[in-house]
């Protein structure tokens, strides 16, 4: 009879867990947040993004009824690629337009990821955690340069987990990071020769 309960239950968090054993491949869709915040339209580039992760082969993973990892998730593109394409749509959104590698005057970024994981906590019930962890990297064209890391968390409880729970936790982290990230980029690069200047910087750390 014991064993009997404890195999129910055992399949029953397996179930409640989704399909805990299945390898999952994301397409991560991110909906256009950032409104136009520039003071001026300052020609911006984004130079690098760099994949500085423990583990670059996933972005996240499953677990079964037990708590422990059962499966991985994947995105369907280069982690590099799709999130130099949000930050360049959102800084483009802020007002500030892009600029080719040449020009004079452009303002360069550099990111570094940190962290960019998706992962369960199972116990009585399910909630599902994500986390974006960056540091971004503002050169100027006067040869000052600034570097400031941004986090952005979520969370949330599920019965079932599905790919979509994965996918709308991470994206939600996403935006969270985003909105940090973009609007403090614009307002360095929006004060940066102003009398406002000094302060934009100081939660920034100055860099070589």
């Amino acid at each position: 009879m014991k064993a009997a309960v404890v195999l129910t239950s055992l399949c029953l968090a397996l179930v409640l867990s989704g399909c805990t054993l299945i390898d999952s491949t994301l397409t991560l869709k991110f909906e256009p947040l950032t409104g136009k915040i520039a003071a001026a339209p300052t020609l911006v580039l984004i130079t690098r993004v760099s994949d500085r992760r423990a583990d670059q082969r996933r972005i996240g993973c499953k677990k079964n009824g037990l708590g422990s990892e059962s499966a991985d998730l994947f995105l369907n593109a280069p982690l590099t690629t799709w999130f130099s394409s949000v930050m360049k749509s959102e800084l483009e959104r802020a007002g500030f337009p892009p600029a080719g590698p040449n020009d004079a005057k452009t303002v360069k970024l550099e990111i570094d990821i940190i962290d960019f994981f998706i992962e369960p906590d199972v116990g009585m019930g399910i909630r599902v955690y994500a986390v974006v962890n960056a540091e971004v990297t503002v050169r100027f064209p006067d040869g000052a340069a600034y570097a400031r890391r941004f986090a952005g968390l979520s969370s949330d409880s599920a019965i079932v987990v599905t790919d979509g729970d994965y996918s709308g936790q991470i994206l939600t982290a996403m935006s969270v990071w985003v909105q940090q990230a973009v609007g403090e980029t614009a307002r360095l690069i929006s004060t940066h020769s102003s009398a406002a200047g000094v302060a934009s910087t100081s939660a920034w750390r100055v860099v070589g």
